[in-house]
């Protein structure tokens, strides 16, 4: 076994010195705007990268970084710790309250969301040369338990201002225990626009995940013992398994007013003054869970409670459309003017189609309603002495009449040891209509008719930030009419009020070759009969960076994640959904990750073995009720960048 780990560490090894004599010398720091040249060519090398959020542009840094090349599992490298099912690609919920925000809209695939990407998500690039980039990672073993995840991206610009994105993404991972295999598949295509007047962004974006479900381990003492995980016994030992479908297009553009002015280099340059925006998104989303176990399964009421279609077999869809239209003016901040703010303003009106099961066999219901909503927004995002932004939007007309959704943020800048800081603080206040399915829903195991009231929610938030050595914050939220999914996975509401706070820190200590980076999370919870977090849970990375033989660059440490005891919400295969549990708690498990991150020139290699000291420091060993965290395992991965 190890003697197989060391042959493929010699083989990346040499890819690695190989691949340094294929590439020039040039190195880009992947910020929103990198420059750097190559020593053979007298082309500057610029890359902008950004994402297009609810029509704002937000840049942000392509990670070609050593630092965290390790950490590739999103459900873990977007949070400190998860309730989840124990293998990359299955459901999950992050353990941070405030993280739990669904962009989708689709109630079905919220705990799937971070695998895949999205318009929200979708990387947009403006580049002078051809940016391609290779990410690989599997498993040591590739027919056991094997893990294999590829990503490929490229990108160009046709012109100064028109660039294409070609984004594809794969994952397959068996898993280690029986019926636990996942499947993802992410096509993206999009491309900009980026004219003095006209801006236009678009992306189609579809995504398809298979996920085989067992229920969860039949008897947790099972994990205990020195079983191999193959002959560990599930609550569904076969059949079982899920599928959800996602296709999004989605088109924003708009036409800039405005006028040229003389800059100090002597150059015309356009001010936009005014803009008319509208954007287009169409959307088709669909789950599916089958089951087709013999008879006997669904008499076991612990897996199934209720049979209401099929005696027999369990074949369930769930579809969800939106069509959706947004028209929007903006007025711009002006820089040639010394008193100025931004201002928007905007209407939308969405076409929402779902179809679910009847309680008949091979019949559904189908229901079509709409939403209009309006709403505008004023900022000062140029200053720099206080920055603020005001927004607000109103559902007016359909299902989703009486929504509101209030925030308001104050940024203040500051100079700090020759650095950069701010000091941020916001409130938001919500009225948010259930969702349809939170309402109502068919299948064979589970039916519900709810009129539940309008949620409340409020929430306030701060932060400072110190460059990238030290943030520090806090997050309140106040709750009313909230709902939840109880011990037998059917949506309650509750009309106690109740709150959730947070603290968290986040550091990066350094010293020479030492490095130590932290995430720390405090979080109480007034009333935790509907809502269950751990009251702290750390991510500790510790490591010690050098060159290796003068050239390349070379990371050794180890990982450490941990949450406290709490009872961590059960998960239920039929409709996908975490729901509160009071069987047992699960957490007090610290995970060790053992890891080596070697760059050389545009080319990164990850090595690192998991759950290092799994079966040494505790038995205790789940991500959520009845699904273990995986024992020890190793795991490689390599990426290369190419700039031509």
């Amino acid at each position: 076994m190890y003697i197989h780990r060391f042959f493929i560490l010699a083989i990346l090894l040499g890819a690695l010195q190989l691949s340094s004599y294929a590439q020039s010398e040039l190195d880009a720091t992947s910020e929103d705007k990198s420059e750097s040249k190559d020593r053979n060519d007298s082309i500057d090398v610029v890359i902008r990268t950004w994402h297009l959020k609810n029509g704002e542009i937000e840049p942000f840094k392509f990670d070609t970084l050593l630092e965290q090349f390790q950490n590739y599992n999103p459900a873990y490298r977007n949070d400190i710790t998860a309730t989840y099912q124990g293998n990359q690609g299955l459901a999950y919920q992050s353990n941070n309250f405030f993280k739990r925000e669904p962009e989708s809209g689709f109630y079905f695939y919220k705990n799937y969301e971070n695998y895949v990407n999205s318009p929200n998500k979708f990387r947009y690039f403006n580049t002078t040369v051809p940016f391609t980039l290779l990410d690989y990672s599997q498993s040591e073993n590739k027919n056991a338990k094997s893990e294999t995840r590829l990503n490929v991206l490229h990108t160009q610009n046709v012109t100064d201002k028109l660039n294409l994105i070609l984004d594809y993404f794969t994952l397959k991972s068996q898993g280690q225990y029986i019926n636990q295999e996942t499947k993802d598949r992410s096509i993206n295509l999009g491309g900009n626009y980026l004219g003095e007047q006209y801006i236009a962004h678009w992306a189609f974006v579809s995504n398809k995940l298979s996920t085989q479900e067992n229920g969860g381990i039949a008897n947790d003492n099972l994990i205990n013992d020195n079983t191999a995980t193959e002959n560990i016994s599930f609550r569904i030992n076969s059949g079982a398994d899920s599928r959800i479908v996602s296709n999004t297009l989605k088109y924003d553009h708009l036409y800039r007013l405005g006028k040229y002015v003389e800059n100090e280099e002597g150059e015309e340059v356009f001010i936009p003054r005014v803009s008319f925006e509208h954007v287009l998104l169409i959307s088709g989303n669909r789950r599916e869970y089958n089951d087709d176990t013999p008879k006997r399964k669904f008499q076991d009421k612990s897996i199934y409670p209720n049979v209401y279609r099929n005696q027999n077999v369990t074949a369930d869809t769930v579809r969800f459309r939106r069509f959706s239209n947004r028209f929007q003016i903006n007025a711009y901040e002006a820089p040639d003017r010394k008193y100025t703010f931004g201002k928007s303003a905007f209407i939308e009106n969405e076409l929402i189609g779902v179809h679910v099961p009847d309680k008949e066999v091979e019949t559904f219901i189908k229901k079509n309603y709409n939403n209009t909503f309006i709403g505008g927004r004023i900022y000062s995002s140029k200053s720099k002495f206080l920055r603020w932004d005001a927004q607000a939007k109103f559902g007016v007309v359909g299902y989703k009449s009486g929504d509101s959704d209030l925030k308001a943020t104050l940024s203040k800048p500051v100079k700090l040891f020759n650095d950069t800081a701010s000091f941020t603080g916001s409130v938001r206040i919500r009225n948010i209509k259930p969702d349809y399915f939170q309402n109502f829903y068919r299948s064979n195991h589970y039916q519900w008719d709810n009129d539940f009231d309008f949620m409340q929610r409020m929430d306030v938030n701060f932060n400072f930030k110190f460059s990238d050595k030290l943030e520090l914050g806090g997050n309140y939220a106040l709750l009313s009419n909230y709902i939840y999914n109880d011990e037998k996975v059917l949506p309650k509401q509750t009309s106690k009020k109740f709150s959730v706070a947070g603290i968290y820190l986040n550091g990066h200590i350094f010293s020479g070759f030492f490095n130590m980076r932290t995430k720390l999370l405090l979080q109480e919870v007034s009333d935790d009969s509907y809502l269950r977090l751990p009251q702290f849970q750390g991510y500790l990375s510790t490591f010690i960076k050098f060159r290796m033989a003068k050239v390349m660059k070379t990371q050794l440490g180890v990982d450490t994640r941990y949450f406290t005891e709490f009872y961590g919400d059960a998960f239920d295969p039929a409709t996908g959904m975490f729901h509160i549990q009071n069987e047992r708690k699960i957490g007090n498990y610290p995970v060790f990750d053992l890891f080596a991150n070697l760059k050389l020139k545009r080319t990164r290699a990850f090595f690192i073995l998991q759950n290092a000291a799994s079966g040494i420091i505790g038995k205790n060993q789940f991500s959520a009720l009845h699904y273990p965290i995986n024992k020890r395992t190793f795991r490689l991965g390599i990426s290369w960048t190419f700039y031509d």
